[in-house]
């Protein structure tokens, strides 16, 4: 609906900047909801209570919805039907495997979005080892002080990635476009992948957390630089279904991800001491995909330009 908009008004050049944007006020709500998920999880003790608090926003937003102008529908094909549904899909599929750039996006998503997801969720049992050593707020229990702390961390995660989101397109500017401003953003990921392996083997959460704080950056001014790459790849009548397959290939890959991470990291963690701490798979496997990511994009530009 976004690049919709945009090319309604003829301002499609700034896609990238508009959403970046769009996506920065997305995080600042999510900044906003961490000290109210944070009250309701420490004086509740039941979680429970989050989902039903999140009803509201969920119905307000589901309102807001609503009340969008017909016109960022876009240009429907003809009657809808069951059959053009699947036809639709149908090419849809077909044009994310066919065509190079949409499959090369796609494999960018996998490994970016996909894999993030997961490890993002690791955040949390290391600072709540990183709080038993913390001498703060002593006369509350561990998992008062866990809630607390987990609270902060992502009340400032959202803030940056808010402020993140919002310069993906100064990015885009000082690199010349989208696509060498997404590999700037995986050779930074797998710099910062490189300096975690360490720091995850020595257990040293201290400076891990503040590299997922940098993981957290690259990735949301990463986001509006794929999302308008693969606008630029799509026709627009098929973009959204696009962006659902894009979303579709990332729960499968999160599938993937999740149990084999998982049982890596149990495995470890069952084996002893000697193999280091037991999170640092972690950072092994995100610098094998970014810098797959890197080398892939680099023997690709070099075909590029031999062409």
């Amino acid at each position: 609906m976004i690049f919709t908009w945009l090319r309604l008004h003829d301002r499609l050049e700034e896609r990238t900047k508009v959403y970046g944007y769009t996506r920065s006020w997305s995080k600042i709500g999510s900044a906003v909801s961490i000290p109210i998920a944070t009250a309701i999880a420490y004086f509740s003790n039941n979680l429970n209570t989050l989902f039903l608090a999140a009803l509201l926003p969920y119905s307000i937003g589901f309102i807001s919805l609503c009340t969008y102008p017909k016109e960022l529908d876009g240009q429907p094909e003809g009657e809808v039907s069951i059959k053009r549904v699947f036809v639709h899909m149908w090419q849809t599929l077909r044009d994310s495997a066919k065509i190079a750039g949409l499959r090369r996006l796609m494999v960018e998503s996998i490994g970016f979005e996909g894999y993030f997801d997961v490890i993002k969720d690791y955040i949390q049992p290391m600072i709540k080892i990183m709080v038993l050593g913390i001498p703060l707020l002593l006369i509350l229990d561990d998992d008062k002080r866990g809630t607390l702390l987990i609270g902060a961390v992502y009340f400032v995660f959202h803030l940056g990635s808010a402020w993140s989101s919002r310069k993906a397109h100064l990015l885009s500017k000082r690199f010349g476009g989208d696509d060498p401003a997404s590999v700037f953003i995986w050779r930074c990921m797998t710099l910062i992948y490189l300096v975690m392996l360490p720091c995850l083997a020595l257990e040293l959460y201290q400076p891990v957390i503040a590299l997922f704080f940098l993981l957290f950056l690259m990735q949301s001014a990463w986001r509006p630089l794929i999302i308008s790459r693969f606008d630029g790849c799509s026709p627009e009548t098929h973009g959204t279904s696009i962006l659902s397959v894009e979303s579709q290939s990332q729960t499968f890959a999160k599938m993937f991800f999740a149990p084999a991470l998982g049982f890596i990291v149990d495995l470890i963690a069952s084996s002893g001491p000697g193999l280091g701490g037991k999170f640092w798979p972690i950072a092994a496997v995100g610098v094998l995909i970014s810098a797959y990511m890197v080398l892939s994009a680099d023997v690709s530009q070099r075909r590029a330009g031999r062409r």
